[in-house]
């Protein structure tokens, strides 16, 4: 087990989703079908299928990391295999069929 801090844009892009920056909210938001997060970095607050989840983002280089966590509210299952980290999105309505996308 434990807690991975995973690139917010890159690994939400891999696995299908749109990313953008609301310059007016000053916040991020991602959707893939009816799967959306919108994050107010400053806030620390994440807004996931209409609830708020508390959230310490990293910012690494310019980049914004998430704790693995988040990704598991968005239906993206994250795993150590192998000394591999692994990511298989689940798709809605269909969780006996895992994709993996990302390794």
């Amino acid at each position: 087990g434990g807690e991975w801090y995973l690139p917010l844009r890159f690994t939400l892009e891999a696995l299908g989703f749109g990313v953008r920056w609301d310059e007016e909210g000053g916040r991020v938001v991602a959707a893939r079908g009816e799967r959306e997060l919108a994050l107010a970095p400053a806030e620390k607050l994440a807004l996931i299928g209409g609830r708020q989840v508390p959230v310490e983002p990293l910012w690494v280089d310019g980049h914004l990391y998430l704790p693995s966590s988040i990704f598991t509210r968005l239906g993206i299952q994250v795993k150590l295999e192998g000394g591999r980290l692994e990511l298989e999105f689940w798709p809605s309505g269909r969780e006996e069929y895992p994709r993996t996308l990302l390794n």
